[in-house]
């Protein structure tokens, strides 16, 4: 829900008090350069009402460094929308040092 938030760091730094050894973050894949770490504020190019961000899975796993959750596994997959289409999207699962993902 990351994209949704108008700070998605604050949110991540919120739950990531709450575990103490997993976080999964899964956000659509909408930007091209997935290894870049890049943000784009949505709001600000287009008209969608309901999405603040956009985001590359190195911003996101960046983020979760930052954290503490240095140990990370990336994947990419579909899910099914609620248009009955698909969209693109990714999961990092992170843990921090000393823990079993």
């Amino acid at each position: 829900i990351l994209m949704h938030l108008r700070d998605p760091v604050a949110a991540l730094e919120a739950v990531s008090g709450i575990t103490d050894s997993t976080i999964v973050v899964a956000e659509p894949l909408v930007l091209s350069n997935p290894n870049e770490p890049l943000l784009l504020f949505r709001p600000a190019r287009e008209s969608v009402l309901d999405t603040w961000w956009a985001f590359t899975p190195a911003a996101i796993s960046g983020m979760l460094a930052m954290l503490g959750f240095y140990q990370q596994s990336l994947t990419y997959h579909q899910q099914p929308t609620g248009a009955g289409m698909v969209a693109d999207y990714f999961t990092i699962v992170g843990a921090r040092r000393g823990r079993v993902a």
